[in-house]
Protein backbone atom coordinates (compact mmCIF):
# COMPACT_ATOMS: atom_id res chain seq x y z
CA UNK A 1 0.00 0.00 0.00
CA UNK A 2 1.34 3.74 -0.83
CA UNK A 3 2.43 5.33 2.59
CA UNK A 4 1.46 9.29 2.53
CA UNK A 5 3.58 11.37 4.22
CA UNK A 6 1.65 14.34 5.93
CA UNK A 7 3.58 17.55 6.11
CA UNK A 8 2.57 20.19 8.27
CA UNK A 9 3.59 23.78 7.48
CA UNK A 10 5.52 25.51 10.09
CA UNK A 11 3.95 28.48 11.33
CA UNK A 12 7.26 30.61 10.31
CA UNK A 13 6.98 29.76 6.77
CA UNK A 14 4.67 31.35 4.14
CA UNK A 15 2.29 28.16 3.09
CA UNK A 16 3.02 28.34 -0.38
CA UNK A 17 6.60 28.20 -0.11
CA UNK A 18 6.35 24.85 1.88
CA UNK A 19 4.09 23.48 -0.73
CA UNK A 20 6.29 24.40 -3.53
CA UNK A 21 9.84 23.03 -1.79
CA UNK A 22 7.80 19.27 -0.67
CA UNK A 23 6.14 19.42 -4.35
CA UNK A 24 8.90 20.63 -6.06
CA UNK A 25 11.73 17.76 -4.30
CA UNK A 26 8.98 14.96 -5.09
CA UNK A 27 8.55 15.77 -8.37
CA UNK A 28 12.72 16.07 -9.21
CA UNK A 29 13.23 12.72 -6.99
CA UNK A 30 10.60 10.98 -8.96
CA UNK A 31 12.51 12.17 -12.17
CA UNK A 32 15.81 11.49 -11.57
CA UNK A 33 14.60 7.99 -10.20
CA UNK A 34 12.63 7.43 -13.34
CA UNK A 35 15.82 8.37 -15.40
CA UNK A 36 18.52 6.45 -13.04
CA UNK A 37 16.07 3.14 -14.28
CA UNK A 38 15.96 4.27 -17.69
CA UNK A 39 19.74 4.58 -18.04
CA UNK A 40 20.59 1.54 -15.84
CA UNK A 41 18.51 -1.02 -17.57
CA UNK A 42 20.18 -2.65 -20.95
CA UNK A 43 19.41 -6.05 -23.00
CA UNK A 44 16.08 -7.17 -23.34
CA UNK A 45 13.80 -4.52 -25.45
CA UNK A 46 12.15 -1.59 -23.11
CA UNK A 47 8.50 -1.57 -22.62
CA UNK A 48 7.37 2.12 -24.11
CA UNK A 49 6.89 3.20 -19.79
CA UNK A 50 7.30 1.22 -16.66
CA UNK A 51 5.26 1.05 -13.84
CA UNK A 52 6.02 2.25 -10.88
CA UNK A 53 6.24 -1.51 -9.11
CA UNK A 54 8.45 -2.22 -11.65
CA UNK A 55 10.80 0.24 -11.10
CA UNK A 56 10.53 0.28 -7.28
CA UNK A 57 11.32 -3.47 -7.36
CA UNK A 58 14.10 -2.65 -9.81
CA UNK A 59 15.30 -0.44 -7.38
CA UNK A 60 14.96 -2.85 -4.32
CA UNK A 61 17.18 -4.97 -6.15
CA UNK A 62 20.27 -2.58 -7.17
CA UNK A 63 20.04 -1.80 -3.46
CA UNK A 64 23.76 -4.08 -2.73
CA UNK A 65 23.72 -2.77 1.34
CA UNK A 66 20.41 -5.14 1.53
CA UNK A 67 20.89 -8.58 2.12
CA UNK A 68 20.71 -10.80 -0.90
CA UNK A 69 17.57 -12.70 -0.42
CA UNK A 70 15.64 -9.57 0.12
CA UNK A 71 17.08 -8.12 -3.25
CA UNK A 72 15.93 -11.67 -5.05
CA UNK A 73 12.37 -11.49 -3.08
CA UNK A 74 11.51 -8.47 -4.00
CA UNK A 75 11.94 -9.69 -7.77
CA UNK A 76 10.40 -12.56 -7.44
CA UNK A 77 7.18 -10.95 -5.56
CA UNK A 78 6.48 -8.52 -7.87
CA UNK A 79 7.03 -11.33 -10.60
CA UNK A 80 4.55 -12.97 -9.06
CA UNK A 81 1.89 -10.20 -8.87
CA UNK A 82 2.60 -8.98 -12.09
CA UNK A 83 3.70 -11.63 -14.76
CA UNK A 84 0.01 -12.14 -16.43
CA UNK A 85 -0.64 -8.36 -15.93
CA UNK A 86 2.50 -6.36 -17.07
CA UNK A 87 4.66 -9.41 -18.98
CA UNK A 88 6.78 -7.54 -20.97
CA UNK A 89 7.59 -5.43 -17.93
CA UNK A 90 8.47 -8.55 -15.85
CA UNK A 91 10.50 -9.38 -18.71
CA UNK A 92 12.59 -6.46 -19.11
CA UNK A 93 13.59 -6.32 -15.54
CA UNK A 94 13.80 -9.61 -14.46
CA UNK A 95 16.40 -10.35 -17.81
CA UNK A 96 18.32 -7.12 -16.88
CA UNK A 97 18.76 -8.39 -13.09
CA UNK A 98 20.03 -11.94 -14.30
CA UNK A 99 22.66 -10.33 -16.50
CA UNK A 100 23.73 -8.29 -13.30
CA UNK A 101 24.57 -11.25 -10.60
CA UNK A 102 27.95 -9.88 -9.19
CA UNK A 103 27.98 -10.58 -5.52
CA UNK A 104 25.03 -12.90 -5.64
CA UNK A 105 27.09 -16.14 -4.46
CA UNK A 106 23.38 -18.07 -3.05
CA UNK A 107 22.89 -20.13 -5.91
CA UNK A 108 19.35 -21.07 -4.29
CA UNK A 109 18.64 -17.58 -4.48
CA UNK A 110 19.45 -17.13 -8.17
CA UNK A 111 17.60 -19.98 -9.20
CA UNK A 112 14.28 -18.64 -8.04
CA UNK A 113 14.85 -15.94 -10.37
CA UNK A 114 15.86 -18.18 -13.43
CA UNK A 115 12.42 -20.27 -12.74
CA UNK A 116 10.55 -16.96 -12.65
CA UNK A 117 12.33 -16.15 -16.16
CA UNK A 118 11.77 -19.53 -17.65
CA UNK A 119 7.74 -19.81 -16.63
CA UNK A 120 7.22 -15.95 -18.01
CA UNK A 121 8.92 -17.05 -21.01
CA UNK A 122 6.15 -20.22 -21.16
CA UNK A 123 3.51 -17.50 -20.82
CA UNK A 124 4.93 -15.68 -23.18
CA UNK A 125 5.01 -18.16 -26.04
CA UNK A 126 8.99 -17.93 -26.27
CA UNK A 127 10.04 -21.38 -25.82
CA UNK A 128 13.52 -21.03 -27.15
CA UNK A 129 13.97 -18.69 -23.93
CA UNK A 130 12.31 -20.69 -21.93
CA UNK A 131 14.43 -23.76 -22.25
CA UNK A 132 17.76 -21.70 -22.24
CA UNK A 133 16.76 -20.71 -18.67
CA UNK A 134 15.65 -23.67 -17.55
CA UNK A 135 18.83 -25.52 -18.66
CA UNK A 136 20.87 -22.57 -16.98
CA UNK A 137 18.93 -23.39 -14.00
CA UNK A 138 20.05 -27.30 -14.45
CA UNK A 139 23.83 -26.49 -14.89
CA UNK A 140 23.57 -24.42 -11.73
CA UNK A 141 22.25 -26.83 -9.46
CA UNK A 142 24.27 -29.72 -9.48
CA UNK A 143 24.72 -29.57 -5.95
CA UNK A 144 20.82 -28.85 -4.66
CA UNK A 145 18.55 -31.74 -4.76
CA UNK A 146 15.39 -28.75 -4.27
CA UNK A 147 17.40 -26.56 -7.13
CA UNK A 148 17.40 -29.64 -9.08
CA UNK A 149 13.96 -30.80 -8.70
CA UNK A 150 12.90 -27.40 -9.62
CA UNK A 151 14.49 -27.08 -13.17
CA UNK A 152 13.07 -31.31 -13.86
CA UNK A 153 9.68 -29.27 -12.98
CA UNK A 154 10.28 -26.44 -15.01
CA UNK A 155 11.45 -28.85 -18.28
CA UNK A 156 8.24 -30.25 -17.90
CA UNK A 157 5.88 -27.93 -18.22
CA UNK A 158 8.04 -26.79 -21.40
CA UNK A 159 7.61 -30.28 -23.09
CA UNK A 160 3.96 -29.83 -21.42
CA UNK A 161 3.14 -26.55 -23.57
CA UNK A 162 4.64 -28.33 -26.82
CA UNK A 163 2.34 -30.76 -26.61
CA UNK A 164 4.87 -33.57 -25.60
CA UNK A 165 3.05 -34.72 -22.15
CA UNK A 166 4.70 -38.16 -21.86
CA UNK A 167 8.39 -36.27 -22.17
CA UNK A 168 6.99 -33.77 -19.23
CA UNK A 169 5.39 -36.77 -17.43
CA UNK A 170 9.42 -38.29 -17.30
CA UNK A 171 10.31 -34.27 -15.98
CA UNK A 172 7.59 -34.44 -13.24
CA UNK A 173 7.45 -37.58 -11.97
CA UNK A 174 11.81 -37.36 -11.58
CA UNK A 175 10.65 -34.10 -9.95
CA UNK A 176 8.69 -34.90 -7.94
CA UNK A 177 10.77 -37.99 -6.31
CA UNK A 178 13.53 -35.32 -5.10
CA UNK A 179 10.71 -32.81 -3.34
CA UNK A 180 9.22 -35.93 -1.77
CA UNK A 181 12.45 -37.25 -0.44
CA UNK A 182 13.57 -33.61 0.73
CA UNK A 183 9.97 -33.06 2.24
CA UNK A 184 9.44 -29.90 0.18
CA UNK A 185 5.42 -30.07 0.42
CA UNK A 186 4.31 -27.18 -1.80
CA UNK A 187 6.85 -27.77 -4.12
CA UNK A 188 5.77 -31.63 -4.38
CA UNK A 189 2.16 -30.59 -4.33
CA UNK A 190 2.27 -28.23 -7.66
CA UNK A 191 4.11 -30.86 -9.54
CA UNK A 192 1.63 -33.32 -8.64
CA UNK A 193 -0.68 -31.52 -10.24
CA UNK A 194 1.27 -31.07 -13.27
CA UNK A 195 1.48 -35.13 -13.61
CA UNK A 196 -2.63 -34.93 -12.99
CA UNK A 197 -2.79 -32.10 -15.88
CA UNK A 198 -0.75 -34.21 -18.01
CA UNK A 199 -2.51 -37.43 -17.75
CA UNK A 200 -5.80 -35.27 -18.09
CA UNK A 201 -4.33 -33.82 -21.11
CA UNK A 202 -3.24 -37.68 -22.31
CA UNK A 203 -7.06 -38.23 -21.56
CA UNK A 204 -6.01 -40.94 -18.99
CA UNK A 205 -8.43 -39.24 -15.91
CA UNK A 206 -8.47 -42.66 -13.80
CA UNK A 207 -4.36 -41.52 -13.11
CA UNK A 208 -4.99 -37.43 -13.36
CA UNK A 209 -7.38 -37.91 -10.66
CA UNK A 210 -5.19 -40.11 -8.46
CA UNK A 211 -2.41 -37.70 -8.72
CA UNK A 212 -5.13 -34.68 -8.03
CA UNK A 213 -6.22 -36.68 -4.78
CA UNK A 214 -2.70 -37.85 -3.49
CA UNK A 215 -1.93 -33.74 -3.50
CA UNK A 216 -4.97 -33.06 -1.44
CA UNK A 217 -4.18 -36.08 1.15
CA UNK A 218 -0.61 -34.46 1.20
CA UNK A 219 -2.34 -31.04 1.77
CA UNK A 220 -3.79 -32.25 4.67
CA UNK A 221 -0.46 -33.59 6.89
Amino acid sequence: MPIERIIRPSLFHHPSKVSFSFYGHTALFILCLTLSVSLTLTGQDKPAQLSPPSIAAFQKWKNHRLPDSIRINALTDYADEYMRKKPDEVAYILTNAAQNFKGIRNTNLKHHLYFKLAYLNIIRGNIESATQYADSMSLMCQADPACRAGALNIHGMIFRVQGNHQKALEFYFRSAAIYDSVNHIDELLNVYSNIGEANLNMGDYETSLKYLLLALEKNKK
